[in-house]
């Protein structure tokens, strides 16, 4: 049987003890590698995982040792064989080759990526990212980032939300801000999006009731942290007549499926990333902007009321209430101009934060009132003639709504317990990452 052959009648297959005795093909890069005189073995990383090739003289005809002495840690192969059930190889099983291709030889590596990455470095495993993937835990942590998304996706689907896909190139700065990153649009300025915002205002204006949207984010911030990426991936809702209970409830119920589902899912992933998850209980805890104010200087913080929370505060926070939790009822004056503001206290907004370890999540009511947006925008120190392509939607009976935005990799990073950002981006974004 030609190897095309055996790829389209076997390459879909998992390996699994279920199997045993089937002739089945696997493709990969060979992880390790050891030539034991009568006994030669291998593991290779497939599209499951890793898979141990193993060849025993007088079991495998000599052709097959003869091409195993050919082979060096990190070639691509593909390989035919048996499976065979053996509980001390990965996944419980091995292959007996009955043929080797040797598809592509590897030279020797700039540094192994089976090395616990503290002596390497991230800096040099970004320089090599392709090799970086090899290593397990690298892996799984995408592995589990590409289960999120299908977790988050199915939820908002069961509960018939639209998924919409919004212009990532916008003639305005979103919300108003200096941190955008300007572009030449043909002849003329325009910017990449700091967020959908706007336009999934317009979406839900236009009838689209429940929107998600999973897409790229852009921020011209020159932020130097753990925390903060220049190019992320965010996952936005929005919804028509809603208010920030609504929503909040909805964020509630994805963060519970989230933990639920991947820590189903991907068991053997955080078994490879060395990590234990709880489902965090529910209902989750909502605090106002004061309650967090009088805690914080109860403990001795100093803080002026109408000041956004430092890194540091809301660490403090977090420790204190040990658990995921919303603030809300945030002053006016530190929201966007799209965010509604009490209708008894004008200070105040309907605008609210979710934290779970980090801040996870932006979110609130929306204006939907186009002279309460032109007041919103003068407050701001915002010219409203900028924002007339946004204003003039508002004019034809954009009904109540609401939304938040949640940061992909940031849950990622609580998830997996990576210890930066960086981390949890194949190809990351900052200051000083523009490649590879």
């Amino acid at each position: 049987m030609s190897r095309a052959e055996w790829k389209r009648t076997h390459y879909s297959v998992e390996v699994t003890p279920n199997i045993e005795g089937k002739e089945v093909v696997v493709n990969g890069n060979v992880l390790r590698l050891r030539k034991l005189g009568k006994l030669k073995f291998f593991v290779l990383q497939d599209n499951d995982g890793i898979i141990q090739i193993t060849a025993r003289k007088g079991e495998v005809n000599e052709g097959i040792m003869e091409k195993i002495e050919q082979i060096d840690r990190n070639d691509a192969l593909s390989v035919a064989g048996i499976v065979k059930v053996d509980e001390r190889a990965p996944r419980s099983v091995e292959i007996i080759p009955a043929k080797i291709e040797i598809l592509n030889k590897s030279e020797p590596l700039p540094y192994d990526p089976l090395a616990p990455s503290i002596e390497t470095g991230f800096d040099t495993r970004l320089k090599w990212r392709v090799i970086d993937f090899r290593n397990p835990k690298v892996r799984s942590t995408f592995l589990i980032k590409s289960e999120i998304t299908n977790i988050t996706r199915e939820f908002f689907h069961k509960r018939k939300f639209t998924e919409c896909f919004t212009s990532k190139i916008t003639s305005a700065a979103t919300e108003g801000g200096a941190e955008v990153f300007p572009i030449l649009y043909f002849d003329r300025p325009a910017f990449l999006t700091m967020s959908p915002q706007l336009y999934k205002q317009f979406v839900v204006g236009g009838g689209f009731e429940k929107f998600f949207e999973i897409g790229p984010v852009y921020r011209a911030e020159k932020h130097r942290t753990r925390r903060h990426l220049n190019e992320f991936w965010g996952i936005d809702i929005e919804v028509g007549f809603a208010t920030e209970n609504d929503v909040m409830n909805i964020l509630e119920e994805l963060i519970w499926e989230v933990y639920k589902e991947v820590k189903k899912r991907r068991e053997k992933d955080f078994e490879i990333l060395e990590r234990e998850i709880e489902v965090p209980k529910r209902p989750f805890k909502s605090l106002t902007y004061d309650k967090c104010v009088n805690m914080l200087e109860k403990e001795g913080e100093i803080i002026e009321w109408g000041e956004d929370f430092s890194t540091p505060q809301e660490k403090k926070l977090v420790e204190m209430i040990n658990e995921p939790f919303f603030i809300t009822d945030y002053p006016w004056a530190i929201k966007p101009f799209y965010i509604a503001r009490h209708e008894d206290d004008p200070k105040l907004s309907y605008g609210f934060d979710f934290i779970y370890e980090i801040e996870l999540t932006s979110g609130g009511r929306r204006e939907h009132r186009v002279e309460k947006l032109i007041e919103n925008l003068k407050d701001k120190g915002l010219e409203p003639k900028n924002f007339e392509f946004y204003l003039k939607a508002f004019r034809y009976g954009i009904p109540p709504h609401a939304g938040w935005g949640l940061g992909l990799e940031r849950l990622l990073m609580v998830i997996t317990g990576a210890p930066e950002l960086r981390e949890t981006v194949m190809f990351p974004r900052t200051v000083e990452d523009i490649e590879p």
